[in-house]
This record gives C-alpha cells, structure tokens and sequence, in this order.
C-alpha cells in the first residue's frame, strides 16, 4: 500500500463512525434541565414533569432538583453535574423566579457550560419579570414546547 493511502481509509472509516455516532447522539430526545424558584414554583416543575409523562412530547425532563434544602455547595455541584448532561436549561417563570438566587446560579452555570436557556411563562396570572440573562420568553405551551426540543 502506497505511504498515506492507508492513513486515507483509517480516516474514511473513522469519519464515517463518527458520523454515525453524531446520528445516534440527534436521534435521541433532548435533555432539558429545568430550573425554578425552589420556595415558590415546585408546582410549575411538577406541572411540566407530568405534562411530559402524559403526553408524547419529543423530549425528556432531568429533574435535576433537590429533593430538600441542602447546603449551598452540595446543591451548586449536583446541578451543575446536572446541567453538563443537558442540551438546554428551561427557567419556569414565577412571579419571583427573576430574584431567585439557586436560579439566577443555575443560569450562569449554564452559560459557562455553553448551554442553551430559555424560559417559559408559567402564569401570567400572578404577573413575572423576565429573568435577566435567561435567554428568549416564551409562552408555555405544547407547540412552544415541541418546537424548542423536537428533534427535526
């Protein structure tokens, strides 16, 4: 064999490989990380988680939260792991989510991660106040919801 050509067919047959893991990888549903005001909005959470179990939306909640109040740096570190596993953060807005300090964190651990943030309206009937750095406000709803995560 010729110097190189081999070299060549290793970098075919590698690059198709990849490309069949990058296939695999989109063929997944998305994995949301959701993020809420813990003292006021658990219900949005619970809302959305079983909005999800209910009907065949195209993609799947991590309820990356903690189940108690826990220390500060116990929760920073079990949702950052989180976040890292995820392909987009969801803030559910509240009428205090905007002054929320575990999500105001969790928005800047998704921005050093890279990660993409959006927020959904969870009611506008208490009124909200975007959250500041938490990316485009959208209206919770299930077309809303399968554009953001579907995997067209």
């Amino acid at each position: 064999m010729a110097p190189g050509v081999g070299g060549a067919i290793t970098g075919a047959a590698a690059g198709k490989f990849f490309s069949w893991l990058l296939e695999s990888e989109r063929a997944r549903p998305p994995r949301v990380f959701v993020s809420f005001d813990f003292d006021n909005d658990q219900q949005l959470k619970h809302l959305l988680i079983g909005q999800t179990k209910r009907q065949n939306l195209p993609f799947s909640v991590v309820d990356g939260s903690l189940k108690e109040a826990a220390p500060e740096p116990r929760w920073k570190e079990a949702a950052l792991k989180e976040i890292r596993r995820c392909d987009v953060v969801v803030v559910l807005v509240g009428r205090y989510t905007y002054k929320a300090p575990g999500v105001l964190a969790e928005i800047a651990m998704a921005r050093s991660e890279g990660k993409p943030v959006v927020q959904l309206i969870g009611s506008r009937s208490l009124g909200y106040t975007r959250v500041k750095g938490a990316g485009k406000v959208l209206a919770w709803t299930q077309d809303n919801l399968t554009k953001l995560f579907g995997n067209d």
